[in-house]
């Protein structure tokens, strides 16, 4: 496994994720051509957490679902993915979907930005977003929760 999985949320569940992020990451290696020896972290906070990271590394005040951070000192570690999971579990709720489809998700785009991937204007995100769904077809098709309707 080449994820370093660090669960800073002190909510376990989230640990029930490890081998999504590790299919994922190694769709992505076999897409990207990536080193075996490749590795790259997701690290889960709360939104106190990320409000922190977003406001001291992005002077923005408010806290976001992903954060991207690139590591391009050392070739075979592409960087840390930090991902908020009070708003992948809202988001997942919103969105109608499972907590796994979110935390894949979050994940997929996360790595993809390591990856040098961006959705700044239209042509990028539309190169983004084709292949973040091809790597979660494989992973984790839409999922979508139970609900009474």
């Amino acid at each position: 496994m080449n994820v370093n999985f660090i669960d800073q949320s002190n909510q376990r569940k989230f640990s029930n994720y490890k081998k999504d992020c590790n299919d994922i990451f190694n769709q992505c290696k076999e897409r990207f051509n990536l080193p075996k020896q490749t590795t790259v972290s997701c690290i889960l906070v709360d939104d106190m957490t990320m409000h922190q990271y977003n406001h001291t590394y992005r002077n923005k005040d408010y806290a976001t679902d992903v954060l991207t951070f690139v590591d391009d000192q050392d070739e075979s570690y592409l960087g840390d993915v930090i991902i908020n999971v009070v708003a992948l579990e809202k988001q997942a709720k919103e969105y109608d979907h499972t907590i796994k489809r979110e935390m894949c998700f979050l994940f997929a785009h996360g790595l993809l930005h390591t990856l040098g991937f961006d959705h700044q204007n239209e042509q990028e995100e539309a190169i983004m977003i084709a292949h973040q769904k091809e790597i979660l077809q494989h992973v984790s098709k839409r999922s979508y929760r139970k609900s009474n309707r």
